[in-house]
């Protein structure tokens, strides 16, 4: 933090004084520069929505394409609840602004610039021009880095089940707010020392008369219980402008149970908010605004990041945001997201991100709290806090169990109210207050999920993937005392997936071996794993480790063409799941096969710079502690960094509907009989690449994990096995080398993927990712 820079902006505030100031006949705010003492990111400009343009990029034939960013919303309200990607746009990654100019302008194309990541942006396409097209038009340009469809984020709540208080103002409006003792907060101001950046539809922070791109003339009022909220670097990134007022209300009602002071409270009353439009008046937000923002937050000196909002239940990050996340973690901000009001398995993004502190909803249940029936549940939710259901009434009050905050009837911001909301937006924006209150308390920024756990209310041990337990400030003020302000020293561990596809007789279930591993590379027992399996059936599983694993099974299917993604979320002893680390296991036949497939793959369009995914192909045979395998083909990917862990389970009934499939043979003159590499071509044009063949054991590594309960030599110089760490080393041996040296002799082999860490070995998880976009539903729908 830039300690000098930090107290003149709170003298400003202290002179300026409160939020409803900032009228609209105010000069534009100027924008953030960076702090000296926050890490350095190769490719971003030095200050968000200031990137120097090259001289080259001046030249009108270039810019004459560069559009608004409003235009990549233009006609929002008219997208569908199921959108994931906004229609007629890619998102480019070009080597430099010029170069993303020249592209549009080859495809007749309008082009949005980033205002943070020079040569990113978003071509709008002319009309006739799908996506699809465009983007094979550019795939393989020597300018373009990066390439897909422009994601789609929304606010995590519905607002249509938003219920208002229409009568008289009770005496105490407070005492209807039934999630502040449930969470234990008391009635005290904090401090505007601490910022918190709130990413959403904007604030209701001023009175006025405005006309707006999406709703026209336009009149306005300041939210009375923030009307002394502290504002920094107030920036709208949906119509780059430094007003950034709610036109449509869930940006407000956020920041009420945030920073509101009065009639009703905010979890951190007096704290300063950095209000960050990057939601329309539809609630809908683009993947170029949100990367924006999250750089703009790290550059402001924010604190705190509130993350209400999601991508579709299908979405898979782009590198892009990948980086942007990594980002704000590595410069010290908490990131708090929704988990998503799908009722499915698995948090949506950014919140399934585990750099990001997800976060599930609960009502009043009985006598306490339960999970709310629309929450989204998985191995990657970290813990439970009040979202709501207004469909109740259990503390029998005469009013909806809502979360009840300040904000105004939907689309009109004048007219100003309180109103009780239900969803994970409501339960992200509490856990923000309630990190606010932490860090002035002193918890650090990377003891903040692990205080959070630990200080947790433990759930009953039948709620499978709602994290550990009922968010309390009080519990983890607690556990933080007694820490008396030291690290809570609690482990991080590495895994090793191995999935498979069951024969039950009939039917068929994904499963997989989970092998957990300490910081020196050895068996942990008695490690409690979170995780989920997705795809043609949908389950959350735990398990607890045997001499360092544990085997799990999803729900079976009878379905021929099944298909599942089986995602790691969590490992740990005690009250505390943190995110694990992803590692691989190797042996000498595999590293052996590894290089040779590596050599082959070379120069291949298919796998241009690494970018197909490998997978090992099982006939299915019987396994000892396994069962009967099924013919399949696993995938394995996640760096457990970016993203966690996973691995995708498709039958060879589905791959033959994925696209057309090709087997050449490979590897002869190896020690190992050669192979045939089984190439999947997507109707997309992108390639998976499966090895099959008599040299290929049941696991994607080679060997299979020991079995639960079964001693082995992994950790130890002298195991035959190597697992290959995180961090790029070794533990064990491969023959008479390292395993990351025997599998280096290649060029190609570090862009391969499945058989070890795909952040030790540079992979970019965006294609891989993108396979859970390829097992279908019952139906033929895209996995949720």
């Amino acid at each position: 933090m830039n300690r000098h820079r930090r107290m003149l902006a709170l003298l400003a505030l202290t002179c300026v004084g409160s939020a409803g100031i900032l009228t609209a006949d105010a000069p534009p705010a100027a924008r953030a520069v960076p702090s000296p003492d926050r890490p350095a990111t190769p490719g971003v400009s030095p200050e968000p929505m200031r990137t120097e343009v090259d001289p080259v990029a001046a030249d009108p034939v270039v810019e004459r394409r560069t559009a608004h960013p409003a235009v990549l919303l233009e006609n929002s309200d008219q997208l569908g609840d199921d959108a994931v990607w906004l229609p007629g746009q890619v998102m480019v990654r070009a080597t430099s602004r010029a170069a993303l100019g020249a592209l549009a302008d080859a495809l007749e194309a309008r082009v949005v610039h980033s205002g943070a990541v020079d040569g990113l942006g978003v071509l709008v396409l002319p009309e006739g021009m799908d996506e699809g097209a465009a983007m094979a038009r550019l795939d393989g340009h020597p300018d373009v880095a990066g390439l897909r469809r422009h994601g789609l984020v929304r606010a995590s709540q519905d607002a249509t089940d938003a219920r208002a208080w229409t009568a008289e103002e009770p005496p105490d409006f407070r005492t209807l707010q039934w999630h502040r003792a449930a969470v234990g907060t008391a009635l005290s101001r904090a401090s505007p020392r601490t910022w918190v950046a709130v990413l959403d539809t904007g604030m209701a922070f001023a009175d006025g008369v405005a006309r707006t791109a999406q709703s026209g003339r336009q009149v306005f009022r300041a939210a009375q219980t923030l009307s002394n909220t502290p504002l920094v670097d107030p920036w709208d990134f949906v119509f780059e402008t430094a007003y950034p007022v709610d036109e449509h209300q869930h940006g407000t009602h956020i920041t009420s149970l945030i920073a509101s002071a009065g009639t009703v409270e905010g979890m951190a009353p007096g704290v300063a908010i950095l209000p960050y439009r990057v939601l329309d008046a539809w609630s809908q937000g683009t993947e170029l605004g949100l990367i924006d923002a999250l750089y703009a937050a790290v550059w402001a000196d924010a604190d705190v990041v509130n993350l209400s909002l999601s991508f579709g239940a299908t979405y898979e990050p782009s590198s892009e945001l990948l980086e942007a996340l990594g980002y704000v973690d590595d410069a010290g901000l908490v990131m708090v997201a929704a988990a998503g009001n799908h009722a499915g398995v698995g948090s949506t993004w950014p919140a399934a991100s585990p750099r990001v502190i997800s976060v599930a909803a609960s009502c009043l249940d009985g006598d306490g709290l339960g999970p709310a029936p629309y929450s989204n549940r998985g191995g990657d939710v970290d813990l439970l806090a009040p979202g709501g259901c207004i469909d109740r009434d259990m503390n029998q009050d005469g009013h909806p169990d809502g979360i009840l905050g300040e904000t105004f009837v939907l689309n009109q911001p004048d007219r100003l109210g309180w109103f009780w909301f239900e969803g994970t937006s409501q339960a992200a924006a509490i856990t923000t207050g309630v990190v606010a209150r932490l860090l002035e308390a002193g918890v650090p920024a990377d003891q903040m999920r692990t205080v959070l756990q630990a200080g947790a209310v433990p759930v009953d041990d039948d709620l499978v993937g709602f994290g550990v337990g009922h968010l309390s400030l009080q519990g983890s003020q607690s556990v933080w005392s007694r820490l008396g302000r030291r690290s809570s020293g609690v482990a991080t561990f590495g895994v090793v997936l191995t999935p498979w596809l069951r024969d039950d007789g009939g039917t068929v279930s994904p499963a997989a071996r989970i092998l957990v591993v300490d910081a020196s590379g050895h068996p942990a027992h008695g490690v409690t794993v979170t995780g989920h399996f997705r795809g043609t059936t949908q389950a959350t599983f735990t398990c607890v480790t045997d001499h360092g694993s544990c085997d799990v099974v999803g729900e079976p299917s009878d379905v021929g063409d099944a298909g599942w993604t089986v995602t790691v979320g969590a490992a740990g002893r005690g009250a505390v799941r943190l995110p694990p680390f992803r590692l691989g296991l190797v042996d000498p036949a595999s590293a052996e096969l590894l290089d040779a497939t590596a050599e082959h793959l070379t120069g291949l369009d298919g796998f241009a710079d690494g970018a197909g995914p490998m997978g090992w192909f099982d006939p299915g045979t019987d396994q000892p502690g396994l069962g009967t395998t099924a013919p399949s083909l696993t995938f394995v990917g996640g760096s457990g960094i970016q993203t966690s862990p996973f691995g995708v389970i498709l039958s060879p009934d589905l791959v033959e509907t994925l696209g057309t499939t090709e087997t050449e043979l490979v590897g002869s003159g190896i020690q190992t009989s050669p192979f045939g590499l089984l190439s999947i071509t997507l109707d997309s044009g992108d390639t998976l690449f499966g090895i099959e063949g008599s040299g290929i054991q049941t696991s994607p590594f080679g060997v299979l994990p020991p079995a639960p309960g079964l001693p082995s030599c992994i950790g130890e110089s002298t195991c035959p096995e190597t697992l290959v760490l995180d961090t790029g080393g070794t533990v064990g041996q491969v023959g008479d080398s390292a395993a990351s040296h025997g599998m280096g002799a290649s060029p190609a082999v570090g862009l391969l993927g499945a058989s070890v860490a795909a952040e030790t070995l540079g992979v970019e998880p965006g294609l891989a990712a993108m396979m859970h976009q390829a097992v279908p539903l019952d139906g033929g729908a895209t996995a949720p």
